[in-house]
């Protein structure tokens, strides 16, 4: 093979990998990017025990975005045609990455969902245990007034139960019997003679 052969290679392979203008405005957002880039560098830095911070460009920065909306794309895709129902899952995504050659990716997305799911339910716990401290009252003094609240209201009720039952056996003594009341509109009775025809 020529070295022009090779270099025109290059410059088709570049030309193909450089950012088209309608991936562009689907890139993630810069500020995803540089959080994502922020922790990798921290990370990377504890790691290797290193007093320099790595520089990243812009360009890079750049190509980060376009290439990683493009990833996301071509996953949910996947996962997409993974999916039987309307609803993509995670189980969806976890099999499209493994079908693109991912596995290990997968694999470790499986395990930060797992500590993502278990994060909310404590955070759900913790809410909801807030509640009741803001409000002052043990747990225990709330169940105890809802039971008040209860006996009350059954209280409530029989007393309504006996009263009804109180207004019938009085209609019976007299013979009575409880009919709904009735609306009768009122209509005067017009005389042919009030009308000149």
């Amino acid at each position: 093979m020529s070295e022009d052969s090779d270099s025109e290679e290059n410059n088709i392979n570049n030309v193909e990998s450089q950012p088209r203008p309608s991936e562009e405005k689907n890139a993630l957002s810069k500020s995803a990017i540089n959080q994502l880039v922020k922790s990798v560098v921290a990370e990377s830095k504890k790691s290797s025990n290193s007093e320099s911070t790595p520089r990243i460009t812009n360009e890079a920065r750049d190509a980060l975005a376009t290439y990683g909306a493009i990833f996301i794309r071509q996953i949910t895709d996947k996962a997409l045609t993974h999916s039987m129902k309307k609803t993509m899952t995670s189980g969806n995504v976890f099999s499209a990455l493994k079908d693109s050659g991912f596995a290990d990716l997968a694999q470790e997305c499986r395990g930060i969902a797992e500590k993502s799911k278990t994060a909310r339910e404590d955070n759900r716990k913790r809410k909801k245990s807030k509640k009741l401290e803001s409000l002052g009252i043990s747990e225990e003094e709330l169940l105890r007034q809802q039971e008040a609240l209860f006996e009350k209201a059954r209280k409530e009720m029989e007393l309504e139960d006996e009263e009804v039952m109180k207004y019938q056996h009085e209609l019976e003594s007299m013979n009575l019997q409880p009919t709904p009341a009735k609306h009768k509109p009122q209509t005067a009775e017009v005389d042919e003679e009030d009308f000149d025809i």
